[in-house]
């Protein structure tokens, strides 16, 4: 595991252990000594590389966490496979949009 994946897996065991403990990612990642992006970048290593379980709640406390419990981790799995389907939903919708034509003054400017 990379130094940075270490450190951050075990700040979050040490400070965000249960959905009550939740933190941002701004709060995470300067105690990490990594910027936003890759404070995600790590999480994301850490669940598909390491298999670590970090999820992220989304209603207060906002922030990731490390579940606790089963219930926990299948609350954010659902949470997650519902996100999922609203975007597959999203996507079929915006399939399904046309190209609007520039019109007027908007077309003139666009290709002159």
């Amino acid at each position: 595991m990379h130094t940075i994946t270490h450190r951050t897996w075990k700040f979050l065991l040490a400070n965000c252990l249960g959905r009550g403990s939740a933190k941002t990612k701004a709060c995470i990642a300067p105690c990490v000594g990594v910027s936003a992006r890759d404070f995600e970048s790590t999480v994301h290593d850490l669940i598909t590389l390491h298999l670590k379980p970090v999820c992220a709640a989304c209603q207060p406390p906002y922030g990731y966490y490390v579940p606790q419990a089963q219930e926990e981790l299948a609350d954010a799995v659902g949470r997650l496979r519902h996100r999922a389907g609203e975007i597959q939903q999203r996507a079929r919708r915006l399939e399904q949009c046309e190209i609007p034509k520039p019109v007027g003054l908007v077309q003139e400017r666009l290709f002159v």
